[in-house]
């Protein structure tokens, strides 16, 4: 059997070590991961015929995180004009999932860190929010991709998105069930199997089963996602 996971940095991995879930289900089955850190469904779509031609039994579609996180306005006087040209890269306002080892670095790196977030929670609730899709943009793409696989015959296992931490991603809950929905209600209508990672997940303290950022899984947070992902492939075995 063969397996193609599409998806973000929780799919691929952060870190020099690149701890994942497809490395757990790669002791199982074939896997192969596409997926790419800061990636959303519009990157999905452009890599479609990717995955085609790798012609996978089951695809492990995992898009929605990025997509839906709450993000700095960037049209604004303030972030064009005042913002740091360091914080405007991809996840520059947000926590750092992982730490040096150097007692001083690592110092440095919790004071940006701190700062990092507050700023962006603070210019958040001066000016709102946008997003890198929008909610209409997401459920497009989202429905694209579900039926070029359903017309190539191709499984697809969907997985919502994961619960985050209030405190560093401020408005990101509501966004996440929101897009969380959209992902439940199309895996429905093309009759694909929906795993709801948040629910899942909100079964364990957050902070054992995620990094410092508490968004990024840890070691045991990829072993309970392999584990559901590894129930769904096996009921689609059953078939």
């Amino acid at each position: 059997m063969k397996i193609a996971i599409m998806g973000d940095s929780i799919s691929e991995g952060i870190g020099s070590k690149k701890v994942n879930y497809a490395k757990i289900l790669a002791s199982k089955y074939k896997v192969k991961n596409f997926a790419l850190t800061g990636t959303t469904t519009e990157y999905a779509l452009d890599i479609i015929n990717d995955i085609i031609e790798y012609k996978p039994d089951i695809v492990i579609l995992f898009y929605g995180n990025v997509d839906a996180l709450p993000r700095v306005k960037s049209n604004t006087y303030i972030y064009k004009k005042i913002i740091p040209k360091r914080y405007k890269g991809l996840g520059m306002f947000d926590p750092r999932a992982l730490y040096t080892s150097n007692y001083y670095k690592r110092i440095a790196q919790k004071v940006d860190s701190v700062f990092r977030y507050n700023l962006k929670n603070t210019l958040i609730k001066l000016q709102g929010y946008e997003q890198w899709i929008n909610i209409e943009q997401f459920e497009i793409n989202y429905e694209k991709l579900l039926k070029i696989f359903k017309n190539q015959n191709i499984e697809v296992i969907t997985l919502g998105n994961v619960p985050i931490s209030e405190r560093y991603f401020n408005n990101a809950t509501n966004e996440y069930i929101k897009y969380s929905s959209i992902i439940e209600r199309l895996s429905k209508k093309y009759q694909y199997n929906f795993i709801n990672t948040y629910k899942e997940l909100k079964k364990y303290n957050l902070k054992d089963i995620f990094l410092f950022d508490l968004y990024h899984p840890n070691k045991k947070g990829y072993e309970i996602i392999a584990s559901l992902i590894d129930d769904k492939i096996k009921l689609l075995y059953k078939k």
